[in-house]
């Protein structure tokens, strides 16, 4: 005797281009009742594939074909993804657990986009331009591929995407670590993995000392438009003969000596895999939590005579993954969220919104690498991107100074639970650390373990969250890991 069973078919699709991550989409399907003798109407679900399945419940009958559009949304980002659904039965259990009983996948291959946003978020002023202060101003660019409007300049073309920002007066500055004033940002630039061209960025930092310089200006304008028209989309990071050109003919423009840019780089983020290097791609990047920060080298750049030393800056800019949405129905998403190793040449590192750090670990000689767990609050707490103007960072610290941040007492004054940790110099020598305000601890807790690369991760108890991070020996070897409820 044959067994009935249930063809399914996804006979489409909407919109089938033009897609974003996670953004709504119809999925049509068909489901028919196969059997050559007589064979009752049967009962079940169709379903979408999806962490959490998108169903519809039917009733199908022999040779009679049942179709239903599922309202639900695309997957993540990726090239040639196909959508996937399934037909199931509910068996008798205590369970109730339905239980797939065919499958199908979509014919039709779709690109799906991911979309991102480039923020300047910081600089660090080691030794300014300027025998005193600097008089700071910013701008940044991007695109990828070819420009929306490729016959207009490049800080002309109105938005969405914008392509350039600047110059941004950021105010008279010494040394020290300075967040950005203004929104600085660029985008979104919506981008399928793998198969839409790299993101390329220019940033650049400039001590103008005495006000408006119209010459200076449409030099900097000049900087940006030129590297919008592609010159740049070849160069490799910071060091191309146009960008130094560039720089040179934006050094001219500065009406005094001590003017000047004192930093410029062209960085491309990779949206394809170069080399078998799949984890520098945007993707790789941004998938676990929907944002990725980088921190660049210091420039050096040469000086007037008359003006000091060299000027030294470095900055930071930030991809947020706008279209991003964390990971539903796996531990990592649900609890448990692993940050990428944290060391001196890639910080910082953030929970998303909604979690905070619950194990410090780390690894290498006088634990170079730091390794962070993050958990959200509660289970229905929702997940998102933490956002850039809401840190609270302390200040720099060692075990040259106590091993704890500057200001802080015993009891340490706990405003918030650690949500993000970043390091400087060899071996993460300096540590600071960055709280998330939105539940108050009951208290500076209790020291649940001391780190190093010897001994096993520190874990808080359950319910609780890391409140601080004390350390001590050779450049800041041992963590002492403190947690409260």
């Amino acid at each position: 005797m044959s067994t009935p069973r249930v063809e399914l078919d996804i006979e489409a699709v909407h919109p089938s281009t033009g897609l974003v991550e996670h953004s709504p989409i119809d999925v049509t399907l068909g489901a028919t009742l196969r059997f050559l003798g007589e064979s009752a109407p049967r009962t079940g679900m169709l379903c979408v594939r999806q962490a959490t399945p998108d169903c519809v419940s039917v009733t199908v009958s022999k040779d009679n074909t049942v179709r239903h559009t599922i309202h639900t949304q695309a997957p993540p980002a990726g090239a040639g993804v196909h959508i996937e659904a399934y037909y199931c039965e509910t068996e008798a259990g205590p369970d109730s657990v339905c239980v797939e009983k065919s499958s199908a996948a979509s014919q039709q291959s779709l690109d799906i986009a991911a979309r991102y946003e480039v923020i300047f978020k910081s600089f660090e002023i080691l030794h300014t331009r300027a025998r005193q202060r600097d008089t700071v101003e910013l701008s940044l660019a991007g695109f990828s591929g070819e420009p929306a409007s490729s016959t207009s300049p490049l800080c002309k073309i109105v938005g969405p995407p914008t392509y350039c920002v600047g110059p941004m007066q950021q105010g008279e500055l010494k040394d020290g670590e300075h967040a950005v004033r203004g929104d600085v940002r660029v985008g979104p630039f919506t981008l399928v993995p793998e198969a839409d061209p790299d993101l390329n960025l220019l940033y650049t930092i400039a001590n103008e000392g005495y006000g408006y310089n119209e010459k200076a200006f449409l030099a900097f304008m000049n900087l940006m438009n030129t590297f919008g028209s592609g010159i740049y989309s070849s160069l490799g990071k910071s060091g191309g003969t146009d960008l130094k050109e560039g720089t040179a003919i934006l050094n001219n423009a500065m009406a005094f000596d001590c003017d000047g840019v004192v930093f410029n780089d062209n960085p491309i983020l990779l949206n394809r895999t170069r080399d078998g290097q799949s984890a520098s791609t945007l993707d790789a990047r941004t998938r676990d939590n929907g944002f990725w920060e980088h921190r660049s080298d210091i420039q050096a750049q040469p000086n007037d005579v008359n003006c000091g030393d060299s000027s030294q800056y470095r900055a930071t800019f930030r991809v947020a993954r706008t279209s991003w949405q964390p990971p539903v129905g796996e531990p990592a998403g649900q609890e448990r969220i692993p940050l990428a190793p944290l060391s001196e040449e890639n910080g910082p590192r953030y929970c998303p919104q909604g979690s905070a750090v619950v194990e410090v670990g780390c690894s290498g000689r006088y634990c170079d690498n730091l390794h962070l767990v993050c958990e959200r609050y509660a289970r229905e707490t929702p997940l998102g991107h933490r956002d850039v103007d809401a840190h609270q960072w302390s200040g720099w610290y060692s075990e040259e100074d106590g091993g704890h941040p500057p200001g802080w007492l015993s009891p340490a004054p706990i405003t918030g639970f650690i949500a993000g940790v970043d390091c400087r110099g060899d071996y993460c020598d300096d540590v600071r650390v960055d709280t998330d305000a939105t539940l108050t601890p009951a208290g500076p807790g209790a020291s649940v373990s001391v780190v190093s690369e010897e001994t096993a991760p520190a874990r808080c108890p359950s319910g609780q969250f890391v409140t601080k991070l004390l350390c001590s020996g050779s450049y800041c070897d041992n963590l002492s890991v403190w947690c409260s409820p």
